[in-house]
């Protein structure tokens, strides 16, 4: 799991990029570990089926040759145009 050592008191880890934390830790923050701690990693999935409505196109941009629109959501306030 460690990758390499850094400067004597830091080391870089190996850990996959899904656990979204910082790779490198100074070993002095440390502190030793004298039970095996288990954990249960799930998994979770979760379909949204949000729809809005268009009520009224404001703005049509163009950039690059592509096309972009400002769109007013029916039942909400000109405010929350996209």
């Amino acid at each position: 799991m460690i990758k390499r050592n850094i400067k004597k008191l830091s080391y870089k880890l190996n850990l996959s990029q899904r656990m979204q934390i910082h790779l490198v830790f100074y070993t002095l923050m440390l502190q030793q570990c004298n039970q095996f701690i288990s954990l249960q990693i799930t998994s979770m999935s979760v379909e949204l089926k949000t729809e809005y409505e268009v009520e009224n196109i404001l703005e049509k941009r163009m950039i690059s040759e592509k096309a972009y629109y400002l769109i007013k959501w029916k039942e909400y306030d000109v405010l929350k145009s996209t």
